[in-house]
């Protein structure tokens, strides 16, 4: 087989896969997805209700001079989504609302961790500005902000989020790639 034949394969295996576990709040048991502070990395951890467990990080570029978005989809062993999601849920994630922005700095046009959860059979989402891993930023001081540095932390840890970015760049081919950040767009050159 030739390469493209198997992307081609891989791709709609993945697609497959994904419609067939389920779009729906209804058809997960939990569901949990970080979008990245100055990243266009989403992590996507999912506990289905057939009892499964799956998890992606989904990397969102663009070519400059394009407006075609290219998304790398990079599936994490079940195992690992389960371990993440167990531990995120001992950490006490489900508990996430509004009031654990606790920080009383407003930033001006910065960008901000999303995270979606579900709750009551719906997927709420919540902004954290300017939070990040620790091992990529400065550590929370408030309480409530530093709980969500930890849940970050625990999937930082077992993916390491910066190298997976690295690796992603790696393998584009020549070009300048842009994404969003905030109201930013930042942009990078692979040679």
């Amino acid at each position: 087989m030739n390469r493209i034949t198997i992307k081609i394969l891989c791709i709609t295996t993945l697609l497959w896969y994904g419609f067939s576990k389920g779009q729906e709040a209804g058809e997960y048991l939990s569901y949990y997805e970080f979008g990245l502070c100055d990243s266009p990395q989403v992590i996507i951890l999912k506990h289905h209700k057939d009892d499964s467990y799956s998890a992606t990080i989904n990397t969102h570029l663009k070519k400059e001079g394009s407006d075609f978005e290219i998304v790398s989809e990079t599936t994490i062993f079940p195992g690992t989504a389960k371990e993440m999601i167990l531990k995120l849920k001992e950490a006490g994630i489900d508990s996430a609302d509004e009031t654990y922005n606790d920080e009383s700095v407003t930033y001006l046009d910065g960008d901000a961790l999303t995270l979606k959860l579900l709750r009551n059979n719906k997927i709420e989402s919540f902004a954290f500005p300017e939070l990040y891993p620790s091992a990529q930023q400065k550590a929370e001081t408030t309480p409530l902000r530093l709980k969500v540095q930890n849940w970050l932390g625990i999937i930082d840890r077992e993916e390491n989020l910066n190298k997976h970015f690295s690796d992603i760049k790696k393998a584009l081919k020549r070009g300048t790639y842009c994404y969003s950040s905030g109201i930013n767009t930042i942009c990078f050159k692979k040679k």
